[in-house]
């Protein structure tokens, strides 16, 4: 049981995908982690519930940066819900994470 144990955590991580072109949701020329510089990428925030050496994925939102944000067009195009069209800091982001654990009912510390 990964959930409800005196080490269960839910680990919250950017992580980001280098991608060529723009069409897929979200992506376009900003900070990348694993090259470390600026790059045409998609960024997620993910959520993890683990406990000692074992963790199982347990939600993700795609970050979408302003500029995609403010083209309803480009949005359609890439087939984003209406409600996932605004654009949220990878703060708000993880807060949703958290907040979804609970209402899920996911046991962490």
């Amino acid at each position: 049981m990964l959930g409800g144990q005196r080490n269960s955590a839910l680990h919250i991580d950017g992580t980001s995908f280098v991608k060529k072109g723009g069409a897929r949701a979200g992506v376009q020329r900003q900070y990348c982690g694993r090259p470390g510089k600026i790059e045409n990428c998609q960024v997620a925030v993910f959520a993890c519930l683990g406990s000692g050496e074992r963790a199982t994925l347990a939600g993700v939102r795609l970050f979408l940066p302003e500029a995609w944000a403010g083209d309803a067009q480009r949005c359609r195009k890439a087939k984003i819900p209406p409600e996932q069209r605004g654009h949220r800091t990878k703060a708000q982001l993880a807060l949703e994470l958290v907040a979804e654990a609970r209402a899920n009912r996911l046991r962490f510390g």
